[in-house]
């Protein structure tokens, strides 16, 4: 997953982010930083990829959920 920062954190770095999915719903999931683009380039904004360890059926219905709603422009929980 990409996440637009502008403070990426480094390769290789582990963290823990709280997703949430409205109608009062959280989840917690780690993530390995895969790569991070610390300034705006050609290539797209500043950010990093992120890579998800060990979520379980439920919070990965919730992420694809909030991707989908984002890609969509919607925004999420109305």
């Amino acid at each position: 997953m990409f996440l637009q920062t502008h403070t990426p954190l480094a390769l290789g770095r582990r963290t823990l982010l709280r997703l949430s999915g409205g109608e009062v719903r959280e989840v917690m999931a780690e993530a390995t930083v895969v790569w991070s683009r610390p300034q705006r380039q050609d290539k797209g904004p500043p950010g990093m990829g992120l890579k998800f360890e060990a979520l379980d059926s439920g919070a990965q219905a919730l992420l694809r959920r909030i991707i989908s709603e984002e890609q969509r422009g919607v925004a999420f929980g109305s």
